[in-house]
């Protein structure tokens, strides 16, 4: 159980935020979404209450280690999740070096995003 809390999903494809929202109907949260990078460093930045971001590696504007450092230096401690379809050695270890707080990678299972979203929304 999620309720009150806020997921701010960024990706610039609507299947991956479909397929979230349809992960995480049942938890209560509330699901935000932004489509680019730039996008989310804005909503993040506007004080918009949000307690995990879920951030695609590659989207268009700015990526997503461009978004992280950017998120970061807004609010350190936000979890953000790295997320990408893209994984090749060593981009796990990059992503957490820029900023990102754990790693996700595609496809998507829902078992591990739950698992994943407890370990930082629930403690």
């Amino acid at each position: 159980d999620f309720s009150g809390k806020v997921i701010l999903v960024a990706d610039d494809e609507e299947f991956i935020h479909v397929l979230f929202r349809n992960y995480l109907t049942a938890t209560g949260v509330r699901v935000l979404s932004t489509y680019d990078g730039a996008h989310t460093v804005e909503t993040i930045q506007s004080d918009t209450p949000i307690d995990l971001v879920l951030l695609d590696m590659r989207m268009p504007e700015m990526n997503g280690e461009d978004a992280v450092i950017e998120i970061r230096k807004h609010n350190p401690t936000l979890p953000v999740i790295a997320q990408t379809a893209y994984a090749f050695e060593g981009d796990k270890d990059r992503f957490l070096a820029a900023g990102c707080t754990d790693y996700l990678s595609k496809p998507i299972k829902e078992d591990e995003l739950l698992q994943l979203l407890s370990r930082y929304l629930l403690g």
